[in-house]
């Protein structure tokens, strides 16, 4: 028999292994080696084990839940970010109300300045006509 041949003369698809008859591994079961695409021995190809299919109903209650608690944490993050929007709101019109009010001190604190040296200049005038007047009538 030649490349890909089998018993019935034809060549048939395999999942890549290759069985070696009377040789097994350390648990006992059939020992086997990667090749070609195709079989190149009259020995059947391994076939997997059949597996249970999972049923739909716990994996769909499971997905629910899922959901359910992504849709009550998006709630909750909603509701947070529409809050933090508001207090942000209300922060920027208190600090625009600060700012106002800085300015309106800073152009009190500036008209008090002007003021005091004034007074100062008034008073260091007045101190030196009474000390003239003074000296003049003695």
């Amino acid at each position: 028999m030649g490349e890909g041949a089998t018993a019935e003369g034809g060549s048939r698809p395999c999942n890549g292994l290759r069985a070696h008859p009377g040789q097994t591994d350390l648990q006992g079961c059939p020992k086997y080696t990667i090749h070609s695409f195709y079989c190149t021995s009259a020995y059947t190809c391994p076939v997997p084990l059949a597996t249970d299919i999972l049923a739909l109903g716990p994996t769909i209650e499971r997905f629910q839940r899922s959901l359910a608690s992504l849709s009550d944490s998006h709630a909750l993050s909603t509701g947070a970010i529409t809050t933090l929007a508001e207090q942000r709101t209300e922060l920027d019109t208190r600090e625009t109300e600060l700012r106002s009010m800085i300015v309106a001190a800073e152009s009190k604190r500036s008209w008090f300045t002007e003021f005091k040296d004034w007074v100062e200049s008034v008073a260091t005038f007045l101190d030196e006509k009474v000390a003239f007047i003074f000296l003049d009538v003695q």
